[in-house]
C-alpha cells in the first residue's frame, strides 16, 4: 500500500493526476471516515455485535475493492499524459444517502416494532463503511496500475 500512496504523491506533484481524480479521493477519504465514525457510534452505543461488524465490514471492503473500484476505471490518458478516470460517479453518495434515510425511517417508524436490538442498519452501515474503504483503497491500486501501464 505504501508504495501505491508514493505512486499517487508522486503523480500530483507532477501534475500527472487528473483533478478529478484527486475529488474522488478526497472524497472516498471523507465518506469513509464519516461511516467509520458513525459506525464507531453505534458499536458502542447500540451495543452491536462486533463479530457482527467485522463481518459485514470485511464483506464490504472486498466488494469495495474488487467490483466497485473496476467499475470505475482509472486510465493512462495518452493525449493529455496524465492518469484519468472514467465517467463520474455518485455511487458513495447515493449509498450514504440511502442509509440515512434507512436509518430514519427505522429510528422513526419501525422502532415500536423492533426496539433497540435491531441491528439490521448497524450491519447495513458495517457493509458501507467496508464498500467505500475498498474503493479508496482500491481507487490508490488502480492509480499505481494506470500509472505503471502506460
Amino acid at each position: 500500500m505504501q508504495l501505491q500512496i508514493e505512486t499517487v504523491e508522486m503523480l500530483k506533484k507532477a501534475g500527472k493526476l487528473e483533478r478529478k481524480l484527486v475529488y474522488r479521493i478526497i472524497m472516498l477519504f471523507f465518506i469513509t471516515l464519516i461511516t467509520f465514525v458513525m459506525l464507531v457510534y453505534d458499536l458502542f452505543l447500540n451495543n452491536l455485535n462486533l463479530f457482527g461488524v467485522v463481518f459485514f465490514s470485511i464483506f464490504g471492503f472486498v466488494l469495495g475493492f474488487y467490483i466497485f473500484t473496476r467499475m470505475n476505471k482509472v486510465v493512462w490518458d495518452q493525449k493529455r499524459e496524465i492518469v484519468a478516470m472514467g465517467k463520474f460517479d455518485l455511487t458513495s453518495f447515493v449509498l450514504v444517502l440511502i442509509y440515512i434515510a434507512y436509518r430514519i425511517e427505522v429510528g422513526l417508524l419501525l422502532k415500536d416494532y423492533y426496539g433497540d436490538g435491531f441491528e439490521v442498519y448497524g450491519f447495513s452501515l458495517a457493509t458501507i463503511f467496508g464498500g467505500m474503504l475498498g474503493r479508496f483503497i482500491g481507487t490508490f491500486y488502480s492509480i499505481h496500475k494506470a500509472h505503471i501501464e502506460k
